[in-house]
């Protein structure tokens, strides 16, 4: 990206450390391209580098308090990102799972009655919550995380730029993430923050 004489770093990171979200959609639109880059030259898989550079800019907005402190913002970004891919490399990732195929799961892992309960709680709150989004939010979001389509095909579907697509479903993941964490004492927590 050529330099602009009128884009001030810092100050975008002011806006957006108060909560800003044109001003995080700015960053993102500056930093998506060269970040998507570095990740897919380290885990050679187009649509898993598309969901690490997602996760990324999440962990950059929900982190973004902590920007004022940080003196080199995309050195900070290169190291939220290698863990991201070795995070990646070590956890198997599991389908979204549908109503149908939910139960059957834990059924022998041991799991008490009480954490069978809870896991069905948290399932209905994610659904709930997916269904309490933003329209476009929760199309893109559907469309992406629980069909499995890529960026592409979300944006043909939805008539939206490819950017748009990721853009809708960072936000929605941002949203999601915040409506669960209050669960996340709960028996299957971590397994349903698999999917955001």
């Amino acid at each position: 990206m050529a330099a602009d004489p009128t884009y001030d770093e810092n100050e975008l990171l002011q806006a957006v450390v108060k909560g800003d979200e044109t001003a995080f959609r700015e960053l993102m639109s500056r930093y998506w391209d060269k970040m998507y880059s570095n990740i897919l030259y380290h885990c050679k898989q187009q649509e898993l580098a598309e969901e690490l550079t997602q996760d990324l800019f999440v962990t950059v907005w929900q982190k973004r308090e902590q920007l004022p402190q940080i003196r080199q913002f995309d050195a900070w970004l290169y190291t939220i990102a290698k863990n991201l891919v070795l995070g990646a490399f070590r956890k198997k990732v599991l389908p979204l799972l549908d109503a149908d195929t939910f139960d059957p799961l834990f059924h022998d892992d041991g799991l008490t009655g009480v954490d069978l309960l809870e896991l069905k709680e948290l399932h209905s709150v994610l659904n709930n919550e997916i269904a309490q989004l933003p329209p476009q939010l929760q199309r893109a979001f559907t469309l992406h995380r629980i069909q499995g389509l890529s960026h592409d095909e979300v944006a043909a579907q939805m008539n939206i730029s490819r950017f748009s697509s990721q853009t809708y479903v960072a936000r929605a993941t941002i949203m999601l993430r915040a409506a669960l964490s209050k669960y996340s004492g709960k028996a299957g927590f971590n397994f349903f923050m698999l999917f955001l």
